[in-house]
Order: structure tokens, then sequence, then C-alpha cells
């Protein structure tokens, strides 16, 4: 039972920066530090990630994949119309970092069903 709480005590930790108010768009050090939250949060979350494929010899899924590819679109799109890849960017982390730990903690055999139905709300 600990072990569950902490894995979900981890999983709020991680996605917490990821839900950032529209509200504090507004506040510059507030958005800074979000930003600077967002990083963090998804390098952690990468070296989960990596971590856990290594660990049991998984290969990328298909639903990161397809994120992947509609995140380069939205690149080239973003290029043609000489848009602000500034917020791209963060768009880009969040998309990636939300995709990735939900993909996590669906895959964990041990985590139990309101944690597995939280991840599937996030994701839909």
């Amino acid at each position: 039972m600990k072990n569950k709480t902490m894995n979900f005590l981890l999983f709020i930790i991680l996605i917490l920066p990821l839900l950032e108010p529209l509200s504090f768009k507004e506040i510059i050090y507030l958005d800074e530090i979000y930003s600077i939250l967002k990083v963090i949060s998804f390098f952690i979350i990468l070296i989960l990630y990596i971590l856990y494929l290594k660990k049991n010899q998984y290969k990328m899924s298909k639903i990161l994949f397809i994120t992947i590819i509609f995140q380069i679109e939205i690149y080239i799109s973003t290029l043609i119309s000489n848009g602000a890849f500034g917020d791209l960017f963060g768009q880009t982390i969040s998309v990636f970092s939300v995709v990735m730990l939900v993909e996590l903690y669906i895959k964990k055999k041990d985590q139990d069903i309101v944690l597995k139905s939280l991840c599937g709300i996030l994701f839909c």
C-alpha cells in the first residue's frame, strides 16, 4: 500500500507543473517558475520513461510515436507561417510529459484501478 501511495504522490508532483492555470501567464515570475518546473518535470519523466523501457525491454509506444508525428507537423506549420516557437516548445514539453507519464502508470502492473482511471481521464 505504501508503494502505491508513493507512486500516486510522484504522479501528482510530476503532473502538477503541467497543469498551469492560464491566469498565471499574466504574472511573469509565476509563469517563469512554472516553465522551469515544467522542464524539470519533463526531464524526470523522460528519465523514468527511458529507464522503464530499458528495464522491461519495451519499445516506444504507438501513442507516443503518433504524438511525435503530430508535434512535427505542428512545428512545420509554425515554421511555414513564421509563428512563435517559444510557446510551441512549452506546449510540446507538456504534451510529451503527459503522454509518457500516463503511459508509465498504465503499464505498471502494481497500480490500482483509481490511478488508472485518473490517467484515463487526463489522457482523454
